[in-house]
């Protein structure tokens, strides 16, 4: 009678662990389609009423990590939230650090491919490996700070890392970075090195060799 009882308890509490998965995934794609949308919406139509709504549904997003703290989904609701306001580096590492052992979900990168302007660079972002992401982070913005110096330094660690730890993913993460150190060998004159980097790329991306090429004909 115990055992039945025990095995009565197990099921419940399994139906139950079940139910709420399956719940915080639909609430999840929900929301996240309604951001994907809104986000399309304003870059077609740069609109007061288009931005509130794209920040309404990023709102809703936060909201969804508050409301599911332990959803497998959860880091993807915060990882989009992050990449949107452009947060430090020092946040990333606390988020690698928060979910330590997640990754985004395959559902969400197919969603983030389909986002238009500013915001398509998620679907490179989103292939970035947590532990890394706050070393690409620091790329990003000593690269926007026009710190060449320090994006310099900063992608060939990137680089050498993907390089090393994920192969796999060279394709996926290496076009930006490597477009982007092509760009500053040629502000610093450097064609030595643009032309080690443009080999590189090319090596990679092969049907991309004309447009390697003319960055410095």
């Amino acid at each position: 009678m115990r055992l039945l009882g025990l095995f009565f308890i197990i099921f419940f509490v399994s139906s139950h662990c079940l139910a709420q998965e399956a719940n915080d995934e639909a609430v999840f794609k929900e929301k996240l389609l309604q951001w994907v949308n809104s986000v399309n919406a304003f870059q077609a139509q740069d609109t007061p009423e288009n931005g509130e709504k794209m920040n309404g549904a990023l709102r809703d997003l936060r909201k969804f990590t508050l409301d599911f703290p332990n959803s497998r989904f959860a880091d993807d609701a915060e990882f989009i939230r992050y990449n949107s306001t452009e947060v430090s580096f020092e946040t990333w590492e606390r988020f690698t650090a928060k979910y330590p052992n997640a990754k985004i979900e395959d559902f969400t990168k197919q969603e983030l491919r389909k986002l238009t302007g500013f915001f398509a660079s998620f679907g490179d972002d989103c292939n970035v490996p947590y532990e890394f992401m706050s070393l690409y982070v620091r790329e990003r913005e000593a690269w926007s700070s026009e710190d060449y110096r320090e994006a310099e330094m900063r992608l060939s660690e990137f680089i050498q890392k993907i390089d090393f730890y994920y192969p796999q993913l060279k394709v996926v993460l290496l076009r930006g970075p490597y477009l982007r150190l092509m760009e500053i060998y040629k502000g610093k004159n450097q064609k030595n090195e643009y032309n080690r980097m443009k080999e590189k790329f090319i090596g990679l991306f092969p049907a991309e060799k004309a447009q390697a090429e003319n960055i410095w004909p």
